[in-house]
């Protein structure tokens, strides 16, 4: 853990006083209240796809605030990019542990949103436990939210990609609105308060996750338990169409890959076969396909369009976030104490059919104009 993560969090009269400077270069907001007013829900993460919003009953931030794209200062970019392939390695590393037997598939780019603006809205142990997830060296969020903030607004002018987060609030919170109009405004991130666990309450985030992944049949993860509140998430949908009867096969140095089209601009689709691959030899950049290799059987990546992401979490060192005692403070002046993480989930439509396969195989979804992966997936 970078040494000065464990300075913001070591004083507890003047939480955030690290980033106090750098927010008002970078966001102007005001100060923010850190009073804590009650203790004692939890909150629950679900990952969804694709942009959307909740019903009229529950307003959408990111209606309400139009996106603007954050202008990255100094060396912004390049400190978030090592970050963002810090944190692909990481969770690479995780995968075949979480596959078992079955297909994973992370959407990097999603979870990586979520983060930050988990990042962001933490003090003290939560800022630490954040900054294992995302596997980052620094000592705030501002570079990373700033470079992140860029790349989206790029990913944006996409039409075969969108990439949001939500956050819904089921307990009575009071949320901090310049950092809810941040979040919205910059880093597409809805949080909504509920307030409620009832039948409207369940349908609004029903209404948001059916738009966000493009399925009638979309619901949100159940029940919607009064004890907590509901941070909900939401992360990728993909309209690709991948075609690998027509994958390029190559050779880069002594691994044999697949280029498989897509008919999607921008971006990119590779597979490799595990035995011959590590991770850092896939994310390291995009590779030169123009030597030709040898054929091989690419297997079928059919995923359940919902994945509880809490293995992985804990997997990155960030356990403690399920486990209470969470701060939370620059969300809300209440999530202060004994807090806890449930489920949090990912809904992705990514889908690749394929052979029958005996070899553990490497896919990779590429932003082929930034060189960053998007979405990392192995098939056992």
């Amino acid at each position: 853990m970078h040494p000065f993560v464990k300075d913001r969090g070591s004083s507890r009269l003047v939480p955030g006083a690290t980033r106090v400077g750098r927010r008002h270069f970078a966001h102007n907001r005001s100060m923010i209240r850190w009073i804590a007013l009650v203790k004692g829900a939890g909150l629950v993460f679900c990952v969804l796809a694709l942009a959307g919003c909740p019903s009229s009953t529950y307003v959408s931030p990111t209606e309400k605030y139009t996106f603007r794209a954050r202008e990255p200062v100094d060396n912004d970019v390049e400190i978030f990019r090592r970050n963002y392939l810090s944190f692909a390695a990481k969770t690479a590393d995780s995968l075949p542990k979480i596959a078992g037997k079955k297909p994973v598939a992370i959407s990097l780019v999603g979870t990586y949103q979520i983060g930050l603006a988990l990042l962001s809205g933490a003090e003290s142990q939560s800022f630490g436990a954040v900054t294992s997830l995302l596997a980052s060296d620094q000592a705030d969020e501002f570079s990373l939210n700033q470079g992140f903030s860029d790349w989206l607004g790029r990913l944006r002018s996409s039409d075969a990609i969108r990439v949001r987060s939500s956050m819904w609030m089921i307990w009575p919170m009071k949320l901090e609105e310049p950092f809810v109009k941040d979040m919205a405004e910059h880093n597409d991130v809805d949080i909504i308060r509920l307030g409620s666990v009832g039948l409207t309450a369940e349908r609004a985030v029903d209404t948001w996750m059916k738009r966000a992944t493009g399925d009638p049949a979309a619901v949100h993860p159940k029940p919607l338990s009064k004890r907590v509140m509901s941070l909900g998430v939401a992360v990728t949908a993909l309209s690709i169409n991948p075609e690998p009867a027509r994958a390029t096969f190559f050779q880069l140095g002594n691994v044999t890959g697949a280029e498989i089209p897509i008919n999607a601009p921008g971006l990119k689709l590779f597979a490799w076969p595990a035995q011959g691959a590590t991770a850092q030899s896939m994310l390291n950049g995009l590779p030169d396909t123009s030597k030709s290799g040898e054929k091989f059987t690419i297997p079928s990546l059919i995923l359940p369009a919902k994945f509880d992401l809490e293995s992985l979490i804990e997997r990155h060192g960030a356990a403690s976030l399920f486990e209470g005692q969470n701060d939370f403070r620059n969300m809300s002046v209440e999530i202060t104490g004994d807090y806890k993480l449930g489920p949090i989930w990912q809904h992705m439509n990514l889908q690749v059919p394929g052979e029958k396969s005996t070899t553990s195989t490497w896919f990779v979804l590429w932003d082929s104009e930034e060189e960053l992966p998007l979405v990392l997936a192995y098939v056992p």
